[in-house]
């Protein structure tokens, strides 16, 4: 899953964002203020007016990837961008990124970077 990183604009995965429906770019958008809540799929196909496995195959269709892959990638590039940027604690950077314990965040990062947010940070 590393390689499907997009620097910091996961929204740039999309295809052709002009030729995108409205729902999708809405749910994006939603995505990417509430990335750091508990956010479901059925809260954002709530608020964009669809049912949930709609959304699901649609947000498939048009990003290439699953619903919790653009969520997961959301959070990790904002992590990458705090641990770049800031002097925060790792633990600190995972709340703020919307995970629950530091040990999860970790093995997350690590999957999705290939490194642990500690290795991250000394490298860049």
């Amino acid at each position: 899953m590393a390689g499907v990183l997009i620097d910091e604009t996961p929204e740039h995965s999309l295809k052709n964002t002009d030729r995108q429906p409205a729902y999708i770019l809405h749910a994006i958008e939603y995505i990417r203020i509430h990335y750091a809540s508990d956010i479901t799929l059925n809260e954002v196909a709530d608020t964009v007016g669809l049912y949930p496995t709609y959304l699901s195959e649609q947000f498939k269709l048009h990003t290439g990837g699953t619903f919790i892959d653009f969520i997961t990638q959301v959070r990790v590039e904002r992590a990458k961008n705090l641990l770049r940027k800031s002097v925060l604690p790792a633990f600190t950077i995972c709340e703020e990124v919307g995970y629950a314990t530091p040990a999860h965040f970790s093995k997350v990062f690590k999957k999705w970077v290939g490194c642990t947010p500690t290795e991250y940070r000394e490298r860049y």
